[in-house]
């Protein structure tokens, strides 16, 4: 995962049932990270004999916001401006799924020519036909045919 952020630094953890189950957030050099910046790359480190599974991380960062109003009076008045800051805090959390046979699709796909499109086929088994965003210049979609 990338951090993209306009913060000097943000602070990363992984929840607390991943970090218990011994998966550390890391740097491409396996070091434990628990602060980045932005364009920094992060990766899960799962143990090797851990179930398929997911885990999540998350961001924080803070940071000081200027805010303010200005008062202009109806006839020839000096115009006040009254200005401050205010920290807020901003959180992210990112998601990854592992198995181990390799990476887990978010779908499979597979032709169906009786439907004359494709079927695909979320990991949870439900199967859902949108066909309009599978076809390929080999098997266009017919033209004025209804996704399903």
């Amino acid at each position: 995962m990338t951090v993209r952020t306009d913060a000097d630094q943000v602070s990363v953890a992984p929840a607390a049932d991943a970090a218990a189950g011994g998966v550390r957030v890391t740097d491409e050099k396996g070091v434990t990270v628990t602060d980045a910046a932005d364009g920094d790359r992060l990766y899960f480190d799962v143990p090797k004999d851990t179930a398929d599974g997911t885990a999540s991380l998350g961001v924080q960062a803070t940071a000081s916001v200027p805010v303010g109003r200005a008062f202009a009076g109806t006839d020839r008045t000096q115009t006040q401006i009254l200005a401050g800051s205010s920290e807020s805090t901003v959180t992210a959390r990112a998601t990854a799924t592992w198995a181990e046979t390799g990476a887990a699709p978010a779908l499979t796909a597979r032709k169906n020519c009786a439907e004359g499109g494709w079927t695909s086929r979320p990991p949870t088994g439900a199967t859902s036909r949108t066909p309009s965003s599978w076809p390929g210049p080999s098997t266009p979609w017919p033209p004025g045919r209804p996704a399903r």
